[in-house]
């Protein structure tokens, strides 16, 4: 019997990685050399449960973090979230390039994660993220549509709602979230 919460984090040319997956369990262990990356995926659990950058804490200021992790057109974070119904969403927050003002937008999609959506791999097996247009066609072409968040506020209300895609919310057991996610990057 799945939980609801979230099943799934997937990094695409986003921080040091080229792509990252993770499907978290009761317990999951990250386990590297230093400087691979573990707490970059970390950091990530911010942008979905926090998502506001007075309680954000990156060991870089915004827009150097927002660069590192949203470099290009072709970056993208992904949560997959199963809510109590049983229902599997996306939520995106894709990159849109060092020339936008505004580094990354929030996005919707319905369904389980596909790579074939996000990525293709080349003949020698190497990854090739997708452009945005091709993501819109390719989740166009499986029957799924898209919906951007407006803000850090719609999405927020999205998950923390009833039904509650996220078994956290504003409050105490948030708050300590946020104590435990900025202790364990310091």
């Amino acid at each position: 019997m799945t939980t609801n919460g979230l099943q799934r984090l997937i990094m695409i040319a986003s921080g040091v990685s080229d792509y990252v997956e993770i499907v978290p369990q009761k317990s999951t262990h990250l386990v590297a050399d230093n400087n691979i990356g573990k707490t970059s995926i970390l950091s990530t659990l911010q942008f979905l449960l926090i998502d506001d950058w007075t309680h954000m804490d990156f060991p870089k200021n915004r827009p150097e973090t927002e660069e590192f992790y949203f470099a290009s057109r072709k970056s993208f974070i992904i949560f997959e979230i199963n809510d109590v119904e049983g229902t599997n969403h996306l939520v995106i927050f894709r990159g849109n390039g060092l020339a936008s003002n505004k580094r990354y937008t929030r996005w919707l999609m319905a369904g389980h994660y596909d790579e074939s959506i996000f990525i293709s791999r080349n003949e020698e097996g190497e990854l090739v993220p997708h452009d945005w247009e091709e993501v819109i066609v390719n989740a166009t072409n499986q029957g799924r549509s898209l919906t951007e968040f407006k803000n850090s506020t719609d999405l927020k209300r999205k998950l923390r709602m009833n039904p509650r895609w996220l078994p956290t919310k504003e409050g105490t057991a948030h708050q300590n979230f946020i104590t435990v996610l900025k202790t364990l990057n310091t």
